[in-house]
């Protein structure tokens, strides 16, 4: 078995993991962080800052625990976006692997206008770039015709240049949306593979030490979603770990077992809170959204 796992598939299925909640927010993520790297590439990020645009944007809405707090913030919803900028950033700081995106994802929705930095700090060019894809996608609708909203949707982000967004910024934007391509990608149900193919970390393996650190990374989100879940992943990997140095299993099978102990239910990220937090006994068709979520687990880790 491989000591390794590739990193860029790690990051890209758990962030899709995270939007599977609804057909609403379907690829949000993965879709927002295509539409920047597209930019990133127009602005000539140095590599260092182009992984840091392309973890930063498939976790930016990582701070937003519920199904229905994302559905808020995907559909404009008058919502406060702070606190999951804050949760967000405050998770992206506990990893050392993700903290020099912290920042980032704390301020991805900060209007241009409300900086005091110029558009060279690395911080404000980057959030500025995520804030404006993230725009973009929320805008971006699945009818009619990817290619009959471009116009609409480009005028939108002309109009909000100088003050939602930094004027360079949105004229790269412009430039991006003259490509027929650019747009049928921003749907492109195998958008997966396209991040992956083109993305910055497709050759970067990390051991499973390091593996340990990102499941960390999402025992907590999973944990945060319910006060029914909170810490229920540590005590499962805790208690496993504890079990199989019981049985005598080597140091390595036991860093394994307490990763899975922490993914274990990662699939129930995709269950609405409505059911998770229930309090009287579910109904039968309940029961059996619940039952999905080992189904999902599997498939995502």
């Amino acid at each position: 078995m491989a000591n390794t796992v590739n990193l860029a598939n790690v990051l890209l299925s758990l962030s899709d993991a995270i939007d599977l909640a609804s057909s609403s927010i379907s690829q949000h993520q993965l879709r927002t962080t295509y539409i920047a790297c597209e930019l990133g590439k127009q602005a000539e990020l140095s590599p260092v800052l182009f992984e840091r645009l392309f973890i930063a944007a498939l976790f930016h809405d990582i701070g937003a625990i519920t199904v229905e707090e994302k559905v808020s913030l995907v559909e404009f919803e008058n919502v406060n976006v702070v606190p999951h900028s804050l949760r967000g950033e405050l998770l992206m700081r506990r990893i050392p692997l993700f903290s020099s995106v912290a920042g980032i994802v704390a301020s991805h929705h900060r209007e241009w206008r409300e900086w005091d930095r110029p558009i060279t700090d690395p911080d404000v060019l980057l959030s500025q770039i995520i804030c404006l894809s993230d725009h973009v996608v929320r805008l971006t609708k699945k009818t009619p015709h990817v290619l009959h909203q471009r116009n609409a949707i480009s005028e939108m982000i002309s109009s909000w240049s100088g003050t939602i967004f930094n004027p360079g910024i949105a004229d790269k934007f412009l430039a991006l949306s003259k490509r027929e391509e650019f747009w049928l990608n921003v749907l492109n149900p195998r958008l997966y593979s396209l991040l992956f193919h083109e993305g910055p970390l497709r050759n970067v393996e990390i051991g499973f030490e390091d593996m340990e650190t990102v499941s960390l990374f999402f025992k907590d989100i999973i944990d945060l979603k319910s006060p029914f879940t909170a810490t229920h992943s540590t005590g499962v990997s805790v208690c496993a770990d504890a079990l199989s140095d019981f049985m005598g299993a080597s140091s390595a099978d036991r860093l394994k077992i307490r990763i899975a102990g922490n993914l274990h239910d990662l699939g129930k990220l995709i269950i609405p809170n409505a059911i998770l937090d229930k309090g009287i006994g579910l109904t039968r068709e309940e029961y059996q959204i619940i039952k999905s979520h080992s189904y999902y687990s599997y498939i995502y880790v």
